[in-house]
């Protein structure tokens, strides 16, 4: 339907499915591959699948074809946080402002009691609900320092991938 946006290995487009917007994240296996990241996008998918937070984009779905990884995500009809601050920030009150910096730190502690560190905070990768709630994006570069959500297996899986790179 149309580009939401690019970043440094691919980029997002809007689709439609019964009636229902999403998000597709469209990563170029190639440029993965180059910069060797495929481990990172194996962590994002995992971490995306396995978070439970309404502060935190959902993964509806992923897929393979031959040249991308895709990421089915739900659609923020809000839009960026980035467009939304330029356009609204000299309107916002007091109020307005504890609400937006309360669901950031909601989420980051969220993250980092079950020991995921993002490492990519910035208002682009922050998005807006419809209903006006803030959902965290873009795992790609997340760290797991302790994590209690993932099993054993991940966590080992990781690590190997993490050492073959090395």
């Amino acid at each position: 339907m149309g580009n939401l946006g690019k970043g440094a290995y691919g980029k997002v487009v809007l689709a439609k499915k019964g009636g229902k917007l999403y998000a597709i994240k469209q990563i170029e296996k190639k440029k993965l591959a180059k910069e060797c990241k495929e481990y990172q996008a194996f962590v994002e998918k995992e971490l995306l699948r396995k978070i439970n937070h309404p502060g935190i984009i959902k993964l509806v779905k992923c897929y393979q074809e031959p040249k991308h990884l895709n990421y089915v995500l739900d659609y923020c009809h809000g839009g960026d946080f980035t467009t939304f601050l330029r356009f609204n920030y000299k309107h916002f009150t007091n109020d307005m402002r504890r609400f937006y910096i309360a669901e950031i730190v909601n989420v980051l502690e969220f993250l980092h009691g079950v020991g995921i560190t993002h490492r990519d905070l910035k208002p682009e990768n922050i998005m807006l609900s419809k209903d006006g709630h803030l959902k965290l994006i873009d795992f790609g570069t997340a760290e797991i320092t302790r994590c209690t959500i993932l099993d054993q297996k991940f966590k080992d899986d990781i690590e190997k991938q993490k050492k073959a790179v090395a």
